[in-house]
């Protein structure tokens, strides 16, 4: 059976339990030596691997994928280090593939990049944008083990005595750290993107790397093409290399500035020979509870959860969630644009089977919301028997309907994107809880596709130019066609002088002053056509002016009845607003004579009703509701609360959360209490304590 693996880090500790869907650390010394005894670091035991061949370099093999065994050079001339170097190259499609190699669980990475942390160094450094929009990505993974730490006597499982026992997995995960990994791990990712994407016609691109491991022992080579071909060049391409590493030291030397084909492929040949001189730990090893004889012995409440079958599901749930992250941004960069005048966007045509799509996931939400509103009843009737019980209530469904082209649904579809990734989220949530939802065949709609929420975004194009802007483009073009045409004409002409004057140099002496009679006359007439050339390209450049000028001023002109029309309504909104807090005014008077009303009609009930209480509340209002009625429930729970702060003589902050819910939504609110106290020497009047929302209040001190 294959190990469980973890990457490590500083806080993990032998016996600590861990959560190998989360890859989160769970209590420490969770399982002990026997007697109950803490297991620290000198329980460990070596297991160095066994060479079997006498040459380091025997069975070394030249494919995409490969485990050997070897023994590194001599180091410090005293002693060799067997060494087990497995490798993996290859093209890669999903972010998941990279993170699988890195032995990086999707839910850590999905649930780190939500609340803005990082699955740790061996998955920071992948530009998730940049590797979605890569066309091709190839990734060199090389694992090299010195040796296995195991603690083979740390068997005894402890667990705490009075555990909850829906709480196993939350405290002690699914299995615990047995040991660790000491050696290397480098890791590199090349990808290269076309750039102007549109200036292409015909693509054809070869990508080959060739990897040498320990002096041309292990040689990794791969190779990808398109079914396409291009007459483009090199330069219309970008390549990117990112390269992480532990174990093996500072592998980078003074001379790489920064990397290139070659220096990778030199520092990875290299890095098995570091790591047998420099190695760190690099992986924790893990066993589950349920290989330890001593956890079935054990009487406890609750066992752990097995997330077998949970990773190729959460690998899916990371590479849709991935794809979403690189959604958010180009919309953000498509507002952007749009913004600025440098893009417009179109809106996308509805295709064939989006409605049908659309009313499939809306009758799934609408299903499981009648489940929930189901259990919900169940849980309030019987509060005592569910208490500590949370559900939470379906996420809404997407509308599947194309956003328009404009900078209002282009910002709805931004918040419907992060939306998405919420709802990716809350599924991994789901998925640690009860693993067995990975594996239901009807578990559908939970989430939008991304490749389906591609298809409601706009698109992209150059700015639509208005009118005018397209008659000035024509007129400049226009104008530059008459000048280049005279430019050309005074050119040929000149050449018909020239050659004419090669011609007859050979008879000039003998045509005396009237041959240059004639060529002064014909400088002349070439000089007037000159002049008249000059004078059609400025009354043009004028006429163009003027044009310019007019179009200016009714631009101005337009902008300032849109101005006017601006400042008309913007009266209108503030006389209606104005208005509304006449109304709004009327409506606070009218409660507060109400309460004052009551107030009246309850003080002779009150003084019949004297008892040995500090305080009492009579009545609560709040927004034209009344809250609590002397003599009636107090269903709102607003009493408590109230006399708490009577006895603390704290203020508090009048606002909605005190009374469980919003009476009128909009609208400001006002609050009247009606209280006395009882305490022996105080006044026993009736009292008030009146306040609009928001406020800061505090009631009489008694």
């Amino acid at each position: 059976m294959a190990l469980m693996l973890a990457p490590y880090n500083e806080a993990m500790r032998i016996g600590m339990g861990f959560n190998s869907y989360t890859q989160q650390l769970c209590l420490n010394d969770v399982v002990r030596k026997a007697g109950g005894v803490k297991a620290t670091e000198k329980d460990l035991h070596t297991q160095v691997p066994q060479v079997t061949s006498g040459n380091k370099d025997d069975g070394y093999m030249e494919n995409q994928k490969g485990e050997l065994v070897r023994r590194s050079k001599m180091v410090d001339g005293q002693k060799e280090v067997s060494q087990v170097v497995s490798w993996e190259a290859g093209f890669v499609d999903n972010i998941s593939e990279v993170t699988e190699k890195l032995n990086i669980k999707g839910a850590l990475q999905i649930t780190c990049d939500a609340i803005g942390g990082g699955a740790g160094a061996e998955a920071s450094y992948v530009n998730n944008s940049g590797f979605a929009k890569a066309d091709v990505k190839y990734d060199i993974t090389v694992k090299v083990t010195n040796e296995r730490r195991i603690a083979d006597d740390v068997v005894e499982f402890c667990p705490l005595p009075h555990a909850p026992e829906g709480k196993f997995t939350e405290l002690y995960g699914d299995c615990f750290i047995s040991g660790f990994i000491e050696g290397g791990v480098f890791h590199a990712l090349v990808t290269k993107t076309k750039e102007e994407k549109s200036a292409l016609k015909r693509m054809e691109g070869e990508m080959k790397i060739e990897a040498s491991l320990a002096r041309g022992a292990v040689k990794v080579e791969g190779s990808g093409g398109g079914g396409k071909s291009d007459e483009t060049k090199e330069e219309h391409y970008s390549t990117q290399i990112s390269v992480n590493w532990s174990g093996g030291g500072d592998i980078k030397s003074d001379g790489i500035v920064e990397w290139d084909v070659k220096n990778l492929m030199q520092v990875a040949m290299e890095f098995p020979d570091n790591v047998a001189s420099c190695p760190q730990r690099t992986f924790a090893i893990l066993t589950k509870y349920t290989a330890l004889r001593s956890y079935h012995e054990q009487t406890t409440l609750g066992s752990p959860l097995d997330y077998e079958n949970a990773g190729i599901y959460t690998g899916g749930l990371l590479d849709a969630y991935a794809e979403y992250k690189t959604l958010w941004k180009d919309i953000h960069q498509t507002i952007s644009d749009v913004n600025s005048g440098n893009a417009s966007a179109r809106p996308r045509e509805v295709v064939p089977g989006m409605k049908a799509y659309a009313e499939s996931f809306d009758a799934d939400y609408k299903e499981r919301l009648t489940q929930y509103n189901g259990v919900v009843k169940t849980i309030e009737a019987n509060r005592e028997a569910y208490k500590g019980v949370t559900v939470e209530k379906p996420l809404p469904p997407n509308e599947v309907v194309p956003y328009r082209g404009d900078l209002f649904d282009l910002d709805k579809a931004r918040r419907d994107c992060r939306f998405e990734m919420i709802k990716i989220v809350r599924e991994v949530n789901e998925v640690t809880v009860n693993p067995q939802i990975a594996t239901d065949p009807n578990r559908n709609w939970r989430y939008l596709s991304p490749n389906i929420f591609k298809l409601l975004v706009p698109t992209t194009a150059p700015p639509v130019k208005t009118k005018n802007e397209e008659d000035l483009e024509a007129s400049k073009l226009l104008l530059e066609q008459e000048l280049n045409a005279a430019r050309e004409e005074n050119s040929k002409l000149m050449t018909q002088q020239q050659e004419s004057s090669s011609k007859n140099e050979s008879v000039q002496a003998e045509q005396g002053k009237t041959h240059q009679d004639q060529l002064d006359q014909a400088k002349k007439d070439l000089e007037a056509f000159k002049a008249e050339v000059e004078a059609q390209k400025a009354e043009r450049e004028n006429a163009h002016r003027a044009e310019l000028t007019a179009i200016k001023a009714e631009a101005e002109a337009q902008k300032s009845q849109h101005d006017n029309a601006h400042r008309a309504e913007v009266d209108a909104l503030k006389t209606e607003s104005e208005n509304q807090k006449a109304q709004r005014d009327n409506a606070h008077r009218s409660e507060l004579q109400s309460a004052h009303d009551e107030l009246n009609r309850m003080r002779p009930k009150v003084l019949e009703e004297i008892n040995g209480e500090v305080a009492q509340i009579l009545v609560v209002t709040y927004g034209g509701m009344v809250f609590y009625d002397q003599g009636t429930p107090d269903q709102f729970g607003v009493v408590p609360k109230f006399l708490g702060a009577i006895h603390n003589q704290g203020q508090f902050r009048i606002e909605n959360g005190i009374f469980t819910h919003d009476p009128n939504h909009g609208i400001q609110k006002f609050m009247c209490i009606i209280y006395r106290y009882n305490k022996p020497g105080q006044s026993t009047r009736l009292r008030t304590l009146v306040g609009e929302e928001g406020k800061v209040v505090q009631f009489d001190r008694w």
